[in-house]
């Protein structure tokens, strides 16, 4: 699962990156990401909540 989301979190950062504009390119960028596991029945369903910086 860590190779997923490090691939979902370079994807993003290359975007955000981009956007900042040409002047920008050694932008640094960050996330948190959160890992639920469960619903509210105790069933398996598994959610990513990611906040990019």
């Amino acid at each position: 699962m860590n190779e997923v989301m490090g691939i979902i979190h370079r994807a993003r950062s290359t975007q955000v990156v981009s956007r900042a504009g040409p002047s920008n390119k050694q932008a640094k960028t960050g996330a948190v990401k959160i890992i639920q596991r469960f619903g509210d029945a105790l069933n398996l369903k598994i959610y990513f909540h990611v906040l990019f910086f």
